[in-house]
């Protein structure tokens, strides 16, 4: 007896590097691409990281970033879904040496779940909830949105940097005057500048505006230091309203043929109404000669229609005088400015911007695609079942030759089902009507009819 268990234990421990070997050539494929989609992700993160924060990258044939991006993550999410149907379409063998008997329909279950999101949404309710189905469903309907939420993972904002290669920004300043006394060179090195521009801005017509020394920048973004400077200021308001004149004369009056007389008054912004004066009439060098006739029975002057009076010359007056001083104050000034400046030119620029939480869904898929394929190769090595993955030839020959016929019977004539003592029927089919028929080497698929017949 003991001779004999030590060569049970001898075989078995022969058989399982057997077995083992024969498993890794049955999944070699799907081993291999479940190797592909971690590359892939590897590959995608690899790509991302060296031009985060980097400029737009300039590849030939108009190529970009988001283009890579779509192709790594198309060949992630073939690479991972290729595993996750191989393993189903074995999980449907091991379903029923595990949990038969059971009926046909789950065997056309799993073989739509095989194929796509809805297929893996029904088969949850076929399997209850069990770990593989869950997974299988999560991996495949999430797939759907692989690619668009991948594509988010880079955005491209843009940001200020130094322009290289553009002329160096330049401006002017002065931090110091001196007034020249005797000193004759130092009167022409600094007054002389002084003594023209005064002469430029008293030149230059109030209708031209003398502009303040204007820095140079390439770009149209520069900055400088901070730095201080000398200037000449001017400011022009006017005094109009502080200013009285109370021995002017007010409004004249005249009665024809007798002279003429000022009457002073004082008129307010804005005058409503009406009202008559009369006073008495006051003459000079004169012979008082009272005469009996009439020669006019009312004096006085008219009421005019429009009383307003504007004169324009005064906003002209007012505007050439504070642009005179302006123009003076600009000129003086570009003329004390004799320290250049220099500062940083800079210019807009688009660069990649890394937004690593978007890689999260792309990274789990991989992760729950890898562990389903663990399941169902733990699970199938634990049936000690064959393993045929996604064939169709083994379910062909799957059923025996007198199941298919007691099959075929029960489609042709309905079973009672009312009948207490009949034996529960866990193969199912429908819509069978055609069967293969050899012919030479081949198959061809005839009508079950002509078969019979």
């Amino acid at each position: 007896m003991t001779g004999k268990r030590a060569r049970g234990l001898g075989n078995k421990t022969r058989q399982q590097p057997r077995r083992t070997r024969h498993a890794l050539l049955a999944w070699w494929s799907e081993v291999v691409w479940c190797a592909l989609s971690v590359a892939c992700i590897a590959t995608l993160v690899s790509v991302v990281s060296v031009y985060n924060h980097k400029p737009l990258p300039e590849w030939p044939l108009g190529l970009t970033l988001n283009t890579v991006i779509a192709f790594i993550s198309t060949i992630c999410r073939t690479a991972f879904v290729v595993p996750v149907m191989e393993g189903l379409s074995q999980s449907k063998w091991n379903w029923f040496k595990r949990y038969g008997p059971r009926p046909l329909e789950d065997f056309q279950i799993f073989d739509e779940a095989s194929r796509g999101p809805w297929g893996s949404l029904k088969l949850l309710l076929t399997m209850k909830g069990r770990l593989i189905a869950v997974l299988s469903a999560a991996v495949l309907v999430t797939g759907i949105a692989t690619s668009t939420v991948t594509q988010s993972v880079v955005t491209y904002p843009t940001r200020q940097v130094l322009a290289e290669g553009a002329s160096t920004p330049l401006t002017k300043r002065n931090d110091k005057y001196a007034w020249a006394t005797a000193n004759m060179q130092f009167i022409g090195i600094t007054m002389y500048p002084v003594y023209q521009a005064v002469l430029k801005g008293l030149a230059t017509p109030p209708a031209e505006e003398v502009p303040y020394y204007q820095a140079s920048c390439s770009t149209g973004m520069c900055t400088w230091p901070a730095f201080s400077s000398l200037a000449i200021c001017v400011d022009a308001k006017s005094t109009c309203m502080y200013l009285t004149t109370p021995d002017d004369p007010g409004n004249r009056s005249s009665v024809g043929g007798l002279g003429s007389h000022y009457t002073r008054l004082l008129l307010k912004d804005n005058l409503v109404g009406a009202a008559n004066q009369k006073g008495e009439l006051t003459l000079r060098n004169r012979t008082e000669i009272f005469s009996t006739e009439v020669l006019r029975s009312t004096i006085g002057i008219p009421l005019e229609n429009n009383p307003e009076k504007d004169q324009m010359n005064d906003d002209a007056r007012f505007f050439a005088v504070k642009r005179l001083t302006q123009n003076l104050a600009s000129q003086i000034t570009n003329a004390l400015l004799d320290l250049n400046h220099t500062g940083l030119a800079w210019r807009n620029e688009t660069y990649v911007h890394v937004r690593w939480p978007w890689l999260t869904l792309l990274v789990v898929q991989v992760g729950l695609s890898v562990l389903t394929f663990v399941l169902v190769v733990v699970q199938t090595a634990g049936l000690d079942i064959e393993i045929v993955n996604g064939s169709s030839l083994p379910a062909l020959l799957a059923v025996k030759a007198d199941e298919k016929a007691s099959l075929l019977n029960e489609l042709r004539d309905e079973p009672d089902t009312t009948s207490k003592s009949a034996e529960p029927v866990y193969l199912e089919a429908t819509g069978i009507t055609r069967a293969f028929q050899r012919s030479g080497r081949g198959w061809t698929l005839e009508d079950e009819r002509d078969l019979t017949d």
